[in-house]
């Protein structure tokens, strides 16, 4: 098999004088799966290699958790929301890991955005209320959800929905976690409802100067 071949060429390397590693999956006593990090060392004696020297090191727990960081990079880049990552131990709270979808909303190349200021996507008509929602939370360490008037790179505006949270875990950093969810559909259909409700369907006119002049 190529394990058995991984193992052997390792081996073969220490016998030539080479120290070398290899990852392989073995059975255990229960005749389970385990990952084991394989390590030949030459036994050398008056400048010849006499004999090889093994070390076994089960990586079980490590090659699980590369899997699952893995399978969660992979969604978290597949997420049809943008998503990105700001280091708020900076004053400038730069994002320092942002998705394709995030890129792909604001219009900004990853070595632009990454850096950055993550508040970049704001523009004159962006409320300065929710901006200040998001500041004051990410400075109290806190969750917030706010909709928000984003500005792409080239100046055009979206509507999106910016949900921003800590990141906790045992250590000191102090990173956020957010996402950008475009509802500039959902606005744009808010927008048409409130239009009909307040204006004539056919002569497209506020409804208090339709109806005055349907009363003449």
């Amino acid at each position: 098999t190529s394990e058995r071949e991984r193992s052997r060429q390792s081996f073969a390397a220490a016998r030539d004088g080479v120290p070398d590693t290899v990852e392989l999956p073995a059975h255990d006593n229960g005749a389970s799966w385990r990952d084991l990090e394989i390590t030949h060392l030459p036994i050398v004696m008056d400048d010849n290699v006499t004999g090889v020297f093994g070390v076994a090191r089960d990586i079980t727990e490590r090659k699980r958790h590369e899997r699952e960081l893995h399978l969660l990079h992979r969604a978290v880049e597949n997420s049809v929301n943008g998503v990105f990552i700001v280091d708020a131990a900076q004053s400038h709270m730069p994002v320092i890991y942002s998705n394709a979808t995030f890129l792909q909303l604001t219009g900004y190349p990853r070595e632009e955005m990454i850096g950055r200021n993550f508040l970049q996507i704001r523009g004159p008509e962006t409320s300065d209320d929710a901006v200040n929602q998001v500041q004051q939370a990410v400075s109290q360490g806190s969750d917030v959800q706010v909709p928000l008037l984003s500005y792409r790179r080239d100046g055009t505006s979206f509507w999106s929905e910016l949900f921003v949270s800590r990141i906790s875990d045992d250590s000191n950093n102090k990173h956020f976690v957010g996402v950008l969810h475009d509802i500039s559909a959902q606005k744009e259909y808010e927008a048409r409802l409130a239009y009909y409700a307040s204006h004539d369907l056919l002569t497209g006119l506020p409804s208090a100067v339709a109806d005055e002049l349907a009363a003449d």
